[in-house]
C-alpha cells in the first residue's frame, strides 16, 4: 500500500508541473527562432532596396559638384581642385577592394590594408574629404603612392560616415588611429568647417576590366596606389540578399524543430 501511494503521490506532483504555466517557457526559444528569421526577411527587403537604389544612382551620368549637402548618395559627380597632401588621414584594416582583389590579385583574398583619406580644395573654395582608395599594408618603398599636384579634376560620389559600432575601437586624433569613417571627427582633425566635413567624396574609379589591363604583368609592388573602388564594388555587400535568405530559412528551420519540441512538452 505504501508503494502503490507513493506511486500516485508521484504521477499527481507530474501532472501539476506539466499542468503548469511555466510550461510554456518551452515555446521561448521557437519564438525567438521565428523572430530572427523575420528579421532576416526584412533586412533581405531592405538589402535589395538599397542596391535598386544604389545601382539606379550610379548609372546617372556625372554633373558638377557644388555642396556636400545638397548631393545625392551615390550619384556621380564631378570636381576640380587641388589636394592637400600633408594632411592626409590612413584607416587601418581595410580590404581591397572586391574586383581589384578577385580579378587583378588572388593574393589578396584574405590580406588587409589602409583607405586613403585627403583633404581636398575645390576650385569654388570649398573644402571636403576625399575617400583616394585603398593601400597595401607594408613599407612605403615597397610600393608606390600617388599625391598628384596641382588642378586636377576628379570624378566620385558623395557617401555618409560609417554608423558607430559597440566592438570597433574608438578613433584616437592623438595617436593618430582611426578606424570608422567619421567625417566629423577627420574634418575637426584637418581644420575643415563643419559644413566641409558633413560627408566623404569617395572617387569612383573605372570599370575593373580596364583596370586589369593596366595591371597585366605587373607585379604587386609596382603598381601605384590608392586603388579606388568601381561601380561593382560599391554595389557589391558583404552580407548578400542570397545570405540573407539563407539565415532567414535557417532560423526559421530552427524554429519549425523546437516548436515541435515545445508541443511534445506543452500537450
Amino acid at each position: 500500500r505504501a508503494r502503490a501511494a507513493a506511486a500516485m503521490a508521484s504521477s499527481h506532483v507530474g501532472r501539476v508541473v506539466s499542468r503548469s504555466p511555466l510550461r510554456f517557457l518551452w515555446l521561448a526559444p521557437a519564438g525567438l527562432c521565428f523572430g530572427l528569421g523575420t528579421w532576416q526577411y526584412y533586412r533581405r527587403e531592405d538589402k535589395i532596396e538599397t542596391i535598386e537604389r544604389r545601382t539606379s544612382s550610379l548609372k546617372q551620368p556625372p554633373v558638377a559638384f557644388k555642396y556636400l549637402e545638397d548631393c545625392y548618395a551615390y550619384r556621380p559627380y564631378v570636381v576640380e581642385g587641388e589636394f592637400e597632401h600633408e594632411k592626409e588621414v590612413m584607416f587601418r584594416s581595410r580590404s581591397p577592394p572586391v574586383t581589384f582583389r578577385d580579378s587583378a590579385f588572388s593574393d589578396f583574398d584574405s590580406a588587409t590594408g589602409k583607405l586613403l583619406v585627403t583633404p581636398f580644395k575645390a576650385t569654388s573654395g570649398l573644402r571636403m574629404l576625399v575617400i583616394r582608395g585603398w593601400v597595401p599594408h607594408g613599407d612605403a618603398k615597397d610600393f608606390s603612392i600617388t599625391r598628384p599636384a596641382g588642378t586636377i579634376r576628379l570624378r566620385g560620389v558623395v557617401r555618409d560616415s560609417e554608423p558607430a559600432q559597440s566592438f570597433v575601437p574608438q578613433n584616437d586624433p592623438v595617436r593618430d588611429f582611426w578606424i570608422r569613417l567619421d567625417s566629423s571627427e577627420v574634418g575637426k582633425h584637418v581644420g575643415l568647417r563643419d559644413r566641409e566635413s558633413t560627408r566623404f567624396f569617395e572617387v569612383l574609379g573605372g570599370a575593373a576590366a580596364e583596370r586589369d589591363d593596366a595591371l597585366a604583368g605587373r607585379r604587386v609592388h609596382r603598381f601605384h596606389y590608392p586603388v579606388p573602388r568601381t561601380r561593382d564594388d560599391m554595389l557589391a555587400f558583404y552580407v548578400t540578399p542570397e545570405k540573407h535568405m539563407l539565415y532567414m530559412a535557417t532560423w526559421y528551420g530552427l524554429s519549425l524543430g523546437l516548436a515541435l519540441i515545445a508541443r511534445h512538452k506543452v500537450l
